[in-house]
């Protein structure tokens, strides 16, 4: 997702720790998180409207949002299996202030190999800061490869 993210696959990738993400959640926003796991990937076949009537019985509609909204939120194409996307659902009616500490969730900042210079040099010092591992991931062969602990 390196183009996708940062010009000409300049970009960087923020890896969280997901326990350690999903119990922050849960302590800091519980009452804003609608729902959070793991998404699928599938060939979104299920994405079927539904016509709700006067005469569904009682707790069809609420059995059918839950439905739709895990669909729309939960759900992928396969051809981005590879991702391995975990999402929290935020639902912030009571306009509440949402506010999560990242610093202590994040794992590591992944560079991808062409980023620029200048960058580097910024985040690796952040991360210098916030004692966060930092490393680059090169591609050779048609592999990946991660090189843990970038020091300038």
């Amino acid at each position: 997702m390196w183009s996708h993210y940062g010009k000409n696959h300049q970009g960087c990738c923020i890896v969280f720790d997901k326990d350690g993400t999903i119990s922050a959640f849960n302590q800091n926003v519980q009452d804003s998180v609608s729902k959070h796991g793991r998404v699928e990937y599938n060939e979104l076949h299920n994405y079927v409207h539904s016509l709700i009537s006067p005469f569904q019985p009682k707790g069809f509609i609420d059995y059918e949002f839950k439905r739709l909204f895990s669909n729309l939120f939960f759900n992928k194409g396969k051809h981005y299996s590879g991702e391995n996307e975990y999402r929290f659902a935020i639902n912030n009616n009571n306009n509440g202030d949402l506010s999560l500490e990242v610093i202590p969730i994040i794992k590591r900042i992944v560079l991808a190999e062409n980023a620029k210079e200048d960058d580097i040099l910024s985040i690796v010092r952040l991360c210098e800061l916030f004692d966060i591992e930092v490393g680059k991931m090169t591609i050779s062969k048609d592999k990946l490869t991660y090189t843990k602990s970038l020091i300038l």
